[in-house]
């Protein structure tokens, strides 16, 4: 029976030593209409605030993300960039949809999303530090955003982020008057 117990205990500790990956428990938990009620999210209505020539507002968001490599973040876990930064442009794609925003390929706004890292750490209360760049290639100007998040679990802390990181992006003045046209 010890030895049942010790080879149980030496397994458990072995497949904690192993990477996994974190990318379909984020896929999982990154509900925006979930999320936005959870933050208290209030999408503002871009319609009403359109400077802009014509009557509908419309951006082309891309995922500029060339590099393809997993990133550890902490304790075994790892995020690819790839995917990371295709969650956060679609969950972009959803938040500009809520503020009535089109999202089409051939738009004449265009944003560029980039990765530039993401940390992590566990311990009693885990957290996340994601950074992204934002590109609009029509003015030649990245924005940068940084956006730390916690919570009990990791991956949670990766979705809290990336909602964070988008809404920020979202009510960024700059981006706001170049898509608005002020």
């Amino acid at each position: 029976m010890k030895k049942v117990i010790i080879m149980f205990l030496c397994f458990s500790f072995l497949v904690g030593c192993f990477p996994r990956s974190m990318n379909q428990y984020v896929y999982d938990e990154l509900q925006p209409a979930t999320l936005r009620s959870s933050f208290n999210t209030q999408p503002p209505n871009f319609k009403k605030m359109n400077q802009c020539k014509t009557a509908e507002i419309a951006i082309s968001i891309i995922n500029v993300e060339k590099r393809n490599f997993d990133i550890s973040i902490a304790r075994g876990w790892h995020l690819n960039s790839q995917e990371l930064t295709a969650m956060t442009v679609e969950y972009l794609k959803d938040a500009y949809r809520q503020c009535r925003v089109l999202s089409t390929k051939d738009a004449n706004k265009v944003l560029e999303i980039s990765f530039q890292d993401v940390t992590g750490y566990i311990s009693y209360n885990s957290g996340a530090t994601l950074r992204m760049n934002v590109a609009i290639p029509e003015k030649n100007m990245t924005i940068p955003f940084v956006v730390s998040q916690s919570s009990i679990d990791l991956h949670k802390a990766v979705v809290y982020a990336i909602h964070d990181i988008t809404w920020q992006i979202v009510n960024d003045p700059t981006i706001q008057d170049y898509i608005l046209c002020k």
